[in-house]
Formats: structure tokens, sequence, C-alpha cells
């Protein structure tokens, strides 16, 4: 299935922390740092990270959050201190080949009933979309209940589980 007719109108794609970490752990998993205990859990062949690479490539813009980040930080912080230096520099090249932007939404700006029911992280990345509803923004996650919150609020969302199994 080719993305480009149902994706053609959609310039800006935001980026969830899990699935930038699927990205990372399956080019730490290619270079053989698999005692690193990374685990994939979507990316888990060639035909799904082909198929995601596809669909990343039909959007202009890439964003995420440096609320992303900062989640980033807590799930490299559990892996083994010899593979941290790696594991950071994979992303830092996952976001220049994607072209990624990162923006800051101050938590002070959040809505608290909103943080309170999907935390800091979601709302950043709900933000982010509401900035750029003109651009007809996606949001890539694995988590469902962002994907709902999305729905809620008119955004368009896709699970990477989605992506990964286009075309099998």
């Amino acid at each position: 299935m080719s993305y480009s007719g149902s994706f053609r109108s959609r310039r800006v794609l935001i980026l969830d922390t899990g699935p930038i970490r699927e990205l990372v752990t399956y080019r730490a998993d290619l270079f053989g740092l698999r005692s690193l205990g990374l685990e994939l859990r979507y990316l888990d062949s060639q035909n799904a990270y082909q198929n995601t690479s596809t669909f990343l490539s039909q959007f202009q813009k890439k964003l995420t959050s440096a609320s992303v980040v900062a989640e980033l930080n807590c799930w490299i912080r559990d892996t083994p201190k010899q593979g941290r230096r790696t594991l950071w520099q994979m992303v830092s090249e996952e976001f220049e080949r994607m072209g990624m932007e990162e923006n800051m939404i101050e938590f002070q700006k959040m809505e608290l009933d909103l943080v309170t029911k999907y935390g800091p992280v979601d709302v950043s990345l709900l933000e982010i979309a509401r900035q750029n509803v003109a651009q007809n923004p996606t949001v890539l996650t694995i988590d469902s209940k962002l994907q709902g919150a999305c729905g809620e609020g008119g955004v368009s969302a896709m699970s990477l589980l989605e992506v990964c199994l286009q075309g099998t």
C-alpha cells in the first residue's frame, strides 16, 4: 500500500517517544548492541522498518517535543552505562536523518486537567498538533491513550504497529 494518497495533504508528522525509541533500537540491533538489553516491539523485521521509513518520508516536516527527549533520557539511563553515549549518538543521528525539529511546550502553560489525564509528554504533543493544525498534522505513537486523545481533539494519529504492518 502506498501512503502517498492518504497522507499527501499531511505535511507535519509529530513523533512520540515510542516510535523514536523503536527506530534507535532497530539501528542498535543492526550494530550488534544486543548486550544493552534493548527489545524491539514493532520494528522487528526489515519489512516493518521499510514500511516505517516509507511512511516517514511522506511528511515534509517532523516534530517532537522536549518532553519526548526527556522521556528518551529515562529509557537510556536504564540501559548499561557503557552503551548510553552510543544510544544518544543514535538518537542524534535519527533526529538529523529525519530533519527533526524539537519544540518546547512549557509545563506552566499546559491545562492541568489534561496533564492529569494524559501526562505532560502527551499534552505537549497535543499542543504541538494544535499549533500546527493548519498543516493537517499526524501524530505517530505506540500509545493508544494518546491516539484516543488525538481522535477526541480532531487530530490524525497513527499507531506505529499500523505503519509497520502496512503492505503485509
